[in-house]
């Protein structure tokens, strides 16, 4: 439970009102089965029969999920409302063993088919964090102690989550004790590869080799150790949820901050897309180290993500996502997916159903939870760990305190704080992995593992500026910049038509085929020497004035957009297939010994890679003659 209020400002708050405009408060553009109630409907039933009972809640419990936090943060009194009684549909009305939901979830075989809850409940959560009704944990509670379900298969597991939470507000300790025996129970076991192709445990984390498995399951198992250990102080618990972690970063990090993951983790060669669902559930697990934890390093991983990944992934007004989104994309439609797993479908468009609605329902959950993570309090300690314009209100040891953060981060790097207290704590403030020091450290503030610390009493003001510098960063023969936490790509808005268009509300989602409007075909020289040039917008849009570096480049003469007659992919069974075209890709990056360079130095820009829709972030790198 936390004890503390965080609210959005500046082009966060705006960000998550495009949220609400778009997507997140028109979810039914989404089509199945967001057109329609499940979790208030005690007799909802399936469309078709081939989607598996549990299907429809998952999907639909992120959305309600990112719903619910995004109105809390908006203060959005109709949609707090919408989502209080989506959710009290179900806390009221308990089965007599206590059971919560569908009857199709209780008595239907499916596999995995509790693990739904564990994202329903996460927005019981948000709202029990919003109206402190101590309702929701006692229902959550009961849900799990009145009944005799196996939480140790395959994704069912999760719930060890859920179970810790009410456990640390109810101190029902038979909570913990179910949580600790599914969680061992689940390592005991030889898990069958589920229909989620999941097959892991906490032994495959603590060995050094590479894994393949489900890239959200992943992510959602990694911070069970965790979250384990802040409620027992168990050491061994924490320990593979660090290795998880760290191995996620070593094999499998991509240069927009998301880790590969269509649909199993793979590789961190930067064409590796990731899958829209693992921006959430990647940052989630983040978000929940970070707090367990302190560790500033989380907190690097998570803005790298939601800023560049994450809101890349999604147009400017948050009506059409990608299913599958990468570093590269040029083209981008309803059969320009150019991964081995469906090959040549619209995973790899911009529309509000992307083929598959796991990702419609959960990208309306990474920059509410990104907000809500912003700030922390452990005792008389405050942590501001995620950088962004907000305002923080906490009451500590009988006193109040109230800190207000103007600033553009990340477009810059300047902060002006204002704070209001009647209390003695303890600020903590995270300084970035990026950041090469700084213009002046703020009067009374000492460096300290990763943060600038000072006790604060009374009223205060200070500024703050963070250095950064332009990174050129090599990877599989090519390379990428960064500037700061945002990554910077050749991008453009493209070439846009629409392949489907859709109208809910009177507002259209459309579906976009997008392609490149402007040349791309270059090569970095090396020594490029970049040069920044500050805009003055904070919005991820290529038509405001925003920040943008240039550096000299020449094009590849002999590089050219990928077109093939047929191709040869997996299928949702991971059997092979072949797909008649004709289809057109985004090509790999092309072997310098066999390339044709132009003699001719130009200038190129790169904008930041969560504004470029249609982008090349990594280019070949030519050697100077």
């Amino acid at each position: 439970m936390k004890n503390f209020k965080i609210k959005p400002c500046g082009h966060l708050y705006s960000f998550l009102q495009t949220q609400m405009e778009g997507l997140t408060g028109n979810i039914e553009a989404a089509g199945y089965p967001f057109d329609r109630h499940v979790w208030d409907d005690p007799d909802f039933v399936p469309l078709k029969a081939n989607y598996a009972s549990w299907w429809a809640f998952e999907q639909t419990a992120y959305w309600i999920d990112g719903f619910t936090r995004t109105a809390i943060l908006l203060g959005d009194e109709k949609a707090i409302k919408k989502a209080s009684d989506i959710i009290y549909s179900v806390i009221n009305n308990p089965d007599k063993d206590s059971f919560l939901g569908s009857k199709l979830l209780k008595n239907n075989g499916d596999t995995v088919y509790r693990w739904p809850y564990v994202v329903f409940f996460r927005a019981c959560m948000a709202l029990y964090d919003y109206n402190k009704d101590e309702k929701i944990p006692s229902a959550i509670a009961a849900h799990y102690l009145n009944g005799t379900y196996d939480y140790s298969d395959n994704r069912d597991v999760f719930n060890v989550e859920i179970m810790l939470w009410a456990y640390g507000i109810t101190n029902d300790k038979r909570l913990l004790d179910l949580a600790e025996s599914s969680y061992a129970e689940y390592n005991s076991k030889d898990q069958e590869k589920s229909v989620t192709g999941d097959s892991f445990r906490d032994s495959d984390f603590l060995t050094k080799r590479k894994i393949f498995i489900h890239g959200v399951s992943y992510n959602e198992y990694a911070k069970l150790g965790a979250i384990l250990y802040k409620y027992t102080g168990k050491k061994e618990y924490l320990k593979v949820s660090v290795k998880a972690m760290d191995r996620l970063e070593k094999y499998y990090k991509l240069p927009g901050g998301c880790v590969s993951s269509a649909e199993y983790t793979n590789s961190n060669r930067y064409y590796e897309p990731y899958e829209t669902c693992d921006i959430s559930d990647y940052t989630w697990t983040l978000e929940n180290m970070l707090g367990i934890t302190e560790n500033p390093v989380y907190a690097d991983y998570i803005e790298r993500c939601v800023f560049n990944a994450g809101v890349g992934s999604v147009t400017e007004d948050f009506r059409a996502l990608m299913y599958f989104s990468s570093a590269n994309q040029l083209i981008t439609n309803e059969k320009a997916n150019y991964t081995n797993f469906l090959m040549g479908n619209s995973m790899m468009s911009y529309s509000p159903h992307p083929k598959t609605q796991c990702c419609p329902g959960n990208v309306n959950r990474f920059m509410p939870n990104y907000v809500l993570s912003m700030w922390n309090v452990k005792d008389n300690d405050v942590y501001f760990n995620l950088l962004g314009p907000c305002s923080f209100e906490a009451d500590i040891n009988g006193g109040k305190i109230k800190i207000d953060v103007k600033t553009s981060y990340p477009f810059d790097n300047d902060f002006s704080i204002d704070i209001a207290s009647d209390v003695k704590f303890t600020l903590h403030i995270r300084v970035p992995g990026f950041s090469q020091g700084y213009e002046k450290l703020p009067s009374g503030f000492e460096k300290e593992d990763g943060f600038i610390v000072s006790e604060i009493k009374g009223n205060t003001h200070f500024d703050l500026t963070l250095k950064d510098k332009i990174e050129m960063h090599n990877v599989y023969g090519g390379a990428y910049f960064t500037k700061g936490v945002l990554v910077y790509s050749l991008g453009m808005k493209g070439k846009r038509e629409f392949y489907l268009e859709e109208t809910v509300n009177g507002k259209d989602f459309p579906s976009y085929r997008m392609s490149p409007d402007k040349p791309w075909n270059y090569a970095f020289e090396e020594d490029a020497s970049p040069v920044f040039e500050k805009g003055n917008s904070t919005s991820f849009d290529l038509d405001s004035d925003i920040s943008c570096i240039k550096v000299k480049a020449r094009k590849v003469e002999n590089w050219k957009i990928r077109e093939i007659k047929k191709c040869k992919c997996w299928t949702w069974d991971y059997k092979d297939t072949v797909k008649e075209g004709p289809f057109v890709f985004t090509p790999k990056i092309p072997n310098m010994k066999n390339a044709k360079v132009s003699d001719t130095e130009e200038t190129i820009t790169l904008y930041p890679y969560g504004a470029s829709k249609v982008r090349m972030t990594v280019l070949p790198v030519v050697k100077n003659k």
